[in-house]
């Protein structure tokens, strides 16, 4: 068997890419959160972390980014908002944050 592919995943990438592609990414600094599928699209820099390294509950980062990326994460959060709101403080002008992912899964694993 293959790997399998999500519908949700196909829409998501879909329109990331849309949204991307309307933007000035080569002056852009941007920071993804777990994953690091977008950093060969053309970013000024991009930066990759995953939990342990970066706990989306715990800490600041120590920088400010033009975008911040979060595909699959708030849905094993107890608190999304609460993460929301401590990756919303670290994006530059406020410019973009895309995320699908806006309810919680009944089996959080985390909370924060």
């Amino acid at each position: 068997m293959g790997k399998r592919i999500y519908l949700d995943q196909v829409v998501l990438y879909k329109e990331l890419d849309t949204i991307l592609s309307e933007l000035p990414v080569g002056s852009m600094d941007a920071f993804e959160i777990s994953g690091d599928r977008l950093k060969y699209i053309g970013f000024r820099s991009f930066t990759s972390k995953s939990y342990p390294e970066f706990d989306v509950c715990d800490g600041l980062l120590e920088q400010t980014f033009d975008m911040i990326i979060c595909e699959q994460i708030f849905e094993h959060l107890l608190y999304p908002h609460r993460a929301a709101k401590k990756i919303f403080s670290n994006v530059e002008a406020k410019r973009v944050f895309p995320e699908h992912d806006s309810v919680l899964a009944k089996d959080s694993q985390l909370s924060c």
